[in-house]
């Protein structure tokens, strides 16, 4: 039996009717994921602190996309624009690597606020396998606080993720942020009723997974900012970084207090010699580091504007490696989470 809206006003009245329709409309809707976030702190270093405040929510995921397999956790960071009311205007900071998290950026969220003059909500976003998103871990050594060599680290992963880690491919990762990205979205349009705006902003590894966001979602972003590309293969990319690091070594002859600090030695034949004498040094032994992780390290200091400073005096340290060189390493090297793969 089915009853028209004429047969149905005079039994229901006029009210009863409209509260009728908002019912149905309400149940013919399409469920959405409402999305949680919690009050946190911008800099996930303690000894850091920010006027900003932030906020984060943890998503589930399918391990795998393609076949549904698996489930996984990506945390995203935000901090939301003053400008920016209806919260209709994002900007993603798609982290690089392969390996870095949303960490990488939140340096910049305060410069990136006064550029934009507050109109964008800035989201920073752990990749699957990095960071608070499901990480990939490798042993700690238990003296030494610092994840164990490379050989023992590799041969950890292929035994603990041998059957999972397609799920850390890039094109999962691609998927995540058409994922979240749509979900906060349609959230934030339910709320606040107003024309999204997306924007993607990515260097190097981050580049690369932007353009495999829009070659799954052309049409998701509104503008997408390509800072620098990346090989497909991490090779010619480290060829790259190593002139880059040894061009600016050799910038320390032009400067009398560093020319001088290196007793006469030349900075980038002593660079060079570095990793060419590499296995007759005592102090990585001691540290639990293979000329891999070293690399690692220095690169790391290269693409940051106060730690690329350092990068002379932990391989001159390390050469010489008296008690106060193996104290001076042992604390000022990276530690075992902002080493961690993945």
């Amino acid at each position: 039996y089915t009853l028209s809206l004429h047969d149905a006003l005079p039994i229901l009245g006029a009210r009863g009717l409209l509260l009728l329709l908002v019912v149905c409309a309400f149940l013919a809707a399409p469920a959405v994921a409402q999305v949680t976030w919690s009050s946190c702190r911008l800099f996930s270093d303690a000894t850091l602190s920010s006027p900003l405040d932030a906020e984060c929510s943890i998503f589930g995921v399918p391990g795998e996309y393609q076949t549904g397999e698996g489930f996984l956790n990506v945390f995203v960071k935000r901090v939301l624009g003053s400008n920016n009311p209806g919260h209709s205007k994002q900007l993603w900071m798609v982290s690089d690597g392969p390996g870095l998290s949303g960490q990488q950026y939140e340096a910049q969220v305060e410069a990136l606020m006064a550029a934009t003059g507050n109109l964008y909500d800035i989201y920073l976003m752990d990749h699957r396998g990095t960071g608070r998103s499901s990480p990939i871990d490798c042993p700690v050594d238990s003296q030494t606080g610092i994840e164990n060599p490379s050989g023992v680290c590799i041969d950890y992963l292929e035994e603990t993720f041998d059957s999972t880690m397609r799920f850390y491919e890039t094109s999962n990762v691609a998927q995540d942020y058409v994922r979240i990205v749509n979900i906060v979205l349609e959230d934030e349009i339910l709320s606040y009723g107003e024309d999204p705006v997306v924007a993607f902003y990515g260097a190097g590894y981050g580049a690369y997974v932007i353009n495999q966001v829009l070659t799954v979602a052309p049409n998701l972003a509104n503008g997408v900012v390509f800072d620098s590309y990346m090989y497909p293969t991490l090779q010619e990319a480290d060829l790259d970084a190593n002139d880059v690091g040894l061009d600016f070594v050799e910038d320390c002859m032009q400067n009398e207090a560093c020319r001088n600090s290196l007793q006469g030695a030349n900075a980038r034949e002593l660079v060079s010699n570095f990793f060419d004498d590499f296995d007759d040094l005592e102090c990585p032994h001691l540290l639990g580091l293979e000329e891999e992780d070293y690399q690692t390290i220095l690169r790391r200091f290269l693409e940051n504007k106060q730690l690329r400073n350092f990068i002379l005096p932990v391989v001159v340290r390390t050469v010489r490696c008296n008690s106060d060189d193996f104290d001076w390493l042992l604390t000022g090297l990276p530690r075992s989470e902002e080493r961690r793969v993945g």
